[in-house]
């Protein structure tokens, strides 16, 4: 995780940003946390994205899959959550 940057929002959606795990095509992923401190992944779409229809049908995949596989990535890899 990488420290926030000047300009980053400190919550979104309620959820208070820590820091920063990655940018990519679609937008900018931050790590933050729930009120009773549960760890979240928010990812945070780039504005030209939003208002295309495939690139929601691409996210509506992306969503469905991160629904069912209940997967969790870190630095040591995709393991079952439990």
């Amino acid at each position: 995780m990488r420290p926030l940057r000047t300009g980053d929002r400190q919550t979104i959606g309620g959820y208070q940003v820590r820091g920063r795990l990655g940018l990519g095509a679609m937008g900018e992923v931050f790590y933050a946390q729930s009120r009773s401190g549960r760890p979240i992944a928010i990812k945070v779409i780039r504005r030209e994205l939003a208002d295309s229809p495939e690139f929601r049908q691409r996210f509506a995949r992306e969503v469905a899959a991160m629904k069912t596989g209940r997967r969790v990535l870190d630095r040591r890899g995709p393991r079952r959550r439990r």
